[in-house]
This record gives structure tokens, C-alpha cells and sequence, in this order.
């Protein structure tokens, strides 16, 4: 299973710094989690917001300072 680390500590795969996400044994993730260095990871959960969304041929407005006119000297 895997798990986050919370607090800097040593793992049987080596060092093991706060906000990485390692795969444990039961027995060590158990002592880890008595002693406060990891918790159980949940992955968040991707959502597909763009679903029914109209799409449109429109083009795109510019919004912005215009392009400055060139001047002649004449």
C-alpha cells in the first residue's frame, strides 16, 4: 500500500523526506503511523471538467491595448 511521509525520516528503502509517496511494508507503515511519519495516500481523483461543454467556431476576442497606427511624415 502506499503511503505519504508527514515528517523527515528513514525507511527501509532510505531516506524518506516530508511529502513523499512510498509503497511500505504493513509491519513498517504500522510504526510509521504510531509514531506520527505517514499517513495512508489517497490519489485524488482526476475529473473531466470540460464534459458537455458546448464548443464554439467563435474566434477568440483580444482583449488589451490596440497596436499603435503608424504615422506618415509627409
Amino acid at each position: 500500500m502506499k503511503y505519504e511521509i508527514t515528517r523527515n525520516t528513514i525507511t527501509s528503502l532510505g531516506k524518506a523526506v516530508c511529502g513523499d509517496v512510498v509503497e511500505l511494508s504493513d509491519d513498517e507503515a504500522r510504526n510509521l503511523m504510531a509514531m506520527g511519519r505517514c499517513v495512508p495516500y489517497h490519489e485524488p481523483e482526476n475529473l473531466d471538467r470540460s464534459i458537455g461543454l458546448i464548443s464554439s467556431e467563435q474566434k477568440v476576442t483580444r482583449r488589451g491595448r490596440p497596436r499603435k497606427k503608424e504615422e506618415d511624415a509627409s
